[in-house]
């Protein structure tokens, strides 16, 4: 059971079930109810959108476990009770296990985008595996860079979904919808029931309304990355403000090293200011429905002041940890308003 109990923390278990959670929340909560109010379906089947989450979460189990490798020195200090590789996970196994699982998540990656008809898009989970590797041996210790690194990394999670399904509805799409614009009359019937009818509006261009669905399918899916990156990178600030009498001992250049605990609480604090004020514009121009409005307001907003507050009044190791736990809260019940933004769009609320 102990070694079993070893894997599970050293992988983050919990991150990694958010990140497919995530990752499911923009499949079915964004983009399946957006495509089929436009009469489209997704064309990347259930199997390998699975196999695609699952791509990702062996190269966030590779970070995870090679981050855990780098930083055993400084965890002996941080958290010596927290310490997995060297004392339940040999060394050299976790740096051959880690070279197995972004093998098996990079092979799985380009599987679907060979599929799919996009293997350009495995160059996502390079990117990954390089970014988390270097982020570990290297840029964790930098001033900024590192914190940056991984905010994109868990930023890439909800973009992920953007990033295949989109170029695949294109690759599908595209050419029927072309075709039809150039000439209606002589187009099979078939193809124009294909497209849907909300595509093919007599008084519109169907390139038009193609346009203007990706676009909005993009910029809702971007807006979750932009939640997702501002959220982890206060996190990972306040991560390091915990951490703070390992990495100097170790001459780590940390935001709260190098500009003080409290010029840190003074930047987190900026983030998750900017962070609500983006929310309440966001509702407020675009989503003014009352859900919308009760889910920033009474429970969005409220756990990001939580995270502030949290955050301004720490004081040692402890309360820095409950700080980014809170955080971490914050940015599941963001994720989550996807449960909603599927009604929403459907026009079920």
């Amino acid at each position: 059971m102990k070694i079993i109990k070893a894997y599970l923390t050293v992988f983050r278990a919990k991150n990694l079930a958010i990140i497919a959670l995530t990752m499911y929340l923009m499949r079915w909560g964004i983009l399946k109810p957006f495509a089929e109010v436009h009469q489209l379906e997704s064309q990347i089947t259930e199997l390998n959108f699975f196999l695609l989450v699952l791509s990702v979460v062996f190269v966030a189990a590779g970070g995870y476990l090679i981050n855990d490798y780098f930083d055993l020195k400084i965890d002996r200090i941080n958290k010596p009770e927290k310490i997995v590789v060297g004392r339940f996970i040999k060394r050299r196994v976790a740096i051959v296990l880690n070279w197995v699982l972004n093998a098996i998540g990079f092979f799985i990656g380009f599987y679907v985008s060979y599929t799919i008809g996009l293997w350009q898009l495995c160059f996502i989970h390079l990117f990954l595996i390089f970014s988390l590797w270097f982020y570990s041996t290297e840029f964790k210790r930098q001033l900024i860079i590192g914190n940056f690194i991984i905010s994109m990394a868990v930023a890439l999670v909800p973009f992920t979904v953007a990033l295949y399904e989109i170029p695949a509805l294109e690759f599908y799409y595209a050419p029927k919808i072309i075709k039809i614009a150039q000439d209606y009359a002589e187009v099979d019937q078939k193809i124009k029931i294909e497209i849907g009818e909300t595509l093919m509006e007599l008084d519109e261009d169907p390139r038009v309304a193609y346009a203007k669905f990706r676009r909005n399918l993009f910029y809702w899916i971007l807006a979750f990355s932009g939640f997702a990156f501002l959220l982890s990178f206060s996190r990972e600030i306040t991560k390091d403000a915990a951490d703070i009498e390992g990495d100097e001992t170790f001459r780590c250049k940390t935001i709260p090293i190098v500009f003080g605990t409290k010029n840190t609480k003074i930047i987190v604090s900026i983030i998750y200011l900017l962070v609500i004020g983006l929310l309440i514009t966001a509702q407020q121009m675009f989503l003014k429905d009352k859900w919308t409005f009760l889910y920033v307001i009474v429970l969005l907003v409220p756990m990001l002041i939580f995270a502030m507050i949290s955050t301004i009044r720490a004081n040692n190791q402890l309360g820095f940890q409950r700080a980014s736990t809170i955080n971490k809260l914050a940015s599941v019940i963001g994720i989550l308003y996807a449960v909603l933004a599927h009604y929403l769009i459907s026009g079920l609320a």
